[in-house]
């Protein structure tokens, strides 16, 4: 390393899909300010942690330290568990070097490390984690429900496009290939949707965030769901601010 079940479909603007669920539908139960379930996390690692070391309990490990670092606010926390999550990737990478697993959940733990550092060396790191990103892509293009693509398509639109690889038009066209690889998986939605919004097409970023908002799924993925629940609120909130009124 050193280097979803067929859903009820929704409708969006030109798209037809299923979505997610988050912030204020009526239809779900959890809100822009529900908070991330530490207690379930911390058992899940527990009971993780008890089975025989192999290289898919170390991505799971990963996974859930992802999770929890992301979601820590403490900044000497959030490093701790983002570097564990690395360290348990590396080591599902050592027990099994095409583990796609083991690859996307390293770049997600170090990815987010890096940003906790802003500076012109992380750019660096940024084409190492869009390689290994490719690699898990041409391993497994639907892993973590098109998750290659979705990662792709969050550095493609957040990186600068002189000095690094930013470009809205491979964000685009990856955020696109994500939701082909799973028309099923509410995180490729809402991820678009606050990019459509970060681009100034608010009434298509509105449409699929509040489609996102009405899906029961959003239930399924409780470690995802408080992140997605806060960025579609977001999405609605600027859209309003914007007078999207569509």
């Amino acid at each position: 390393m050193n280097q979803m079940s067929s859903r009820k479909r929704l409708k969006s603007g030109k798209w037809s899909f299923p979505i997610l669920g988050f912030a204020m539908a009526a239809s779900s139960t959890l809100h822009a300010d529900t908070p991330f379930d530490w207690e379930k996390a911390k058992q899940a690692l527990a009971e993780v942690r008890k089975s025989p070391e192999s290289a898919n309990r170390f991505v799971e490990e990963a996974k859930l330290l992802f999770y929890m670092g992301r979601a820590s606010d403490n900044s000497d926390d959030k490093e701790k568990f983002l570097t564990q999550g690395e360290t348990m990737a590396e080591k599902a990478k050592d027990a099994d070097q095409k583990n796609p697993g083991a690859l996307f959940w390293w770049s997600a733990n170090h990815g987010l490390l890096i940003s906790l550092h802003k500076n012109l060396a992380c750019l660096t790191q940024i084409k190492v984690i869009e390689k290994l990103l490719l690699d898990v892509k041409a391993l497994d293009p639907k892993y973590e429900h098109g998750g290659p693509d979705r990662a792709l398509a969050s550095i493609y639109a957040a990186a600068p496009p002189v000095i690094s690889i930013g470009s809205p038009r491979k964000a685009k066209e990856s955020f696109l290939s994500a939701i082909r690889q799973d028309p099923n998986y509410p995180g490729n939605y809402v991820m678009y949707a606050e990019f459509l919004m970060n681009r100034g097409d608010c009434l298509e970023a509105k449409k699929l965030a509040h489609a996102a908002l009405d899906s029961p799924d959003l239930q399924l993925y409780p470690y995802e769901a408080p992140e997605w629940t806060r960025l579609a609120t977001r999405v609605i909130e600027k859209s309003a601010g914007r007078g999207c009124t569509q």
